[in-house]
């Protein structure tokens, strides 16, 4: 028989699994986790890596079931308090199965029902996290989906959950999801709206966007293991008071805008100016103001759904940029485009990608206008002009749906004088909107 490392390692193949990608949204129902759990139970023999499997991954979701008007919320805050409970109870008797636990995906504070002004569902708070995380001394993930106060005020990470966390050396990924539930605040655009609500002597609070920054900037600040951080936000600033930071470890970056509006950089420059490590990072329907807000020595940037042209001269130690264009935009119209003509001479490796969505990392059904505006642009002048002129890109590598029958003109795909070459790379795109497939991020070879 195998060694269990190498039927591991099977497993995780079988179920494309990725420990730097997890959706917290659609993770119950991924693919992945439903075949890993069919595998570990198929032989009796494979009980210690099937604990291994069923364990290594904690996934507190908050909701309780599906129905035809969508999810209940149904709290974190017994479940949390019971998982803590059996950790303890475990760690006591001397059990190896707290250092199984990898990840923890969680759900913090309180949620409002859109349609009640009253019904809150009661989530776990961040001592109950600190004291599970204290419990398991392999976890390397912390996932926090981390909702608002109703009230409007702001959250705050309490010194005791601070000092836990001080001494939490092992985490060495946080994903921090901003849920400030904007859709409350449609109920509010009309002066009819307004005054309905002041009438009926509701709490204009409860229907305040509160920022929820803080917590994360007090939990990157003492997490000295942190080697990736990913932060999903929505509108709100959530600037007000918080300090730079300085974190030598954080290597990769990811951040997705969920709002209308792009908040001010300033909370980009003080989680990012003092990481001297930061190598890699990922913006998704992020603005001018983010990606200009980035240390200027990053290696290797991926940006999705940008809109506008940007001027990435000034990132002289970019090597490697990748492009995902806009699902509902014609590709070769893109304003994007002109970024081309905006380069620092020190890239060698462009990406282009043909689809993009509303979710972070999300594989969208296939379109054949998709495909035939990639071929658009493979086609244009404009794109020719920029393969010829951008002589130091080594490398053009365009990513389509692998059923796509994509042409590369010959004046593209033969080597030009200056040695450049379009190279066509496929990803295998999912068929359901819940099996998630990561992009290929562009990264930087040594």
């Amino acid at each position: 028989m195998l060694p269990s490392e190498l039927w591991l390692r099977i497993f995780e193949i079988a179920a494309r699994w990725d420990p730097l990608h997890v959706d917290i949204e659609f993770l119950r129902e991924d693919k992945r986790n439903r075949v890993l759990l069919a595998l570990a139970y198929t032989c009796r023999q494979w009980l210690p890596l099937a604990l291994h499997i069923l364990y290594r991954e904690i996934f507190l979701s908050g909701w309780d079931y599906h129905d035809e008007e969508g999810r209940y919320c149904a709290g974190t805050r017994l479940p949390m308090k019971r998982l803590v409970s059996t950790l303890s109870l475990l760690t006591a008797r001397r059990s190896a199965l707290p250092r199984t636990v990898q990840v923890l995906h969680v759900a913090i504070g309180r949620y409002q029902y859109p349609s009640s002004s009253y019904d809150y569902c009661l989530h776990c708070d961040f001592v109950s996290v600190a004291e599970a995380v204290s419990l398991c001394p392999a976890m390397r993930h912390l996932s926090l989906r981390v909702h608002c106060e109703p009230t409007g005020h702001t959250w705050s990470i309490p010194p005791a959950a601070i000092r836990i966390f001080t001494k939490a050396d092992n985490i060495e990924q946080l994903t921090y999801s901003d849920q400030q539930d904007t859709q409350v605040l449609d109920r509010l655009r009309t002066i009819a709206a307004m005054r309905a609500a002041a009438a009926s002597g509701s709490d204009f609070a409860t229907y305040a966007v509160s920022p929820s920054l803080k917590p994360l900037f007090q939990l990157v600040s003492v997490s000295r293991g942190l080697r990736y951080l990913e932060v999903e936000t929505s509108d709100a600033d959530g600037s007000g008071g918080l300090s730079a930071l300085s974190h030598a470890n954080l290597e990769e970056f990811r951040l997705r805008m969920k709002g209308r509006q792009h908040p001010a950089p300033t909370p980009l420059h003080h989680l990012l100016d003092g990481a001297p490590a930061l190598s890699a990072v990922v913006l998704s329907d992020a603005g001018p103001g983010q990606v200009y807000a980035l240390p200027r020595r990053i290696k290797s940037l991926l940006l999705r759904g940008p809109e506008v042209a940007l001027d990435l001269r000034d990132f002289h130690s970019l090597t490697h940029l990748g492009i995902e264009f806009p699902i509902y935009e014609e590709i070769h119209k893109s304003p994007a485009l002109d970024t081309f003509a905006r380069l620092p001479e020190s890239l060698t490796h462009l990406t282009l990608y043909g689809e993009h969505n509303e979710h972070n990392l999300p594989v969208t059904a296939y379109s054949p206008r998709d495909d035939f505006s990639m071929q658009e642009l493979l086609r244009s002048e404009i794109f020719r002009a920029h393969v010829q002129r951008l002589s130091h890109v080594q490398q053009w590598t365009i990513v389509v749906d692998p059923d796509v029958s994509l042409r590369v003109p010959d004046a593209l795909s033969k080597p030009s004088r200056a040695a450049n070459r379009l190279s066509l790379h496929v990803v295998q795109m999912a068929s359901r909107p819940w099996e998630k497939v990561k992009r290929p991020m562009p990264r930087h070879v040594s």
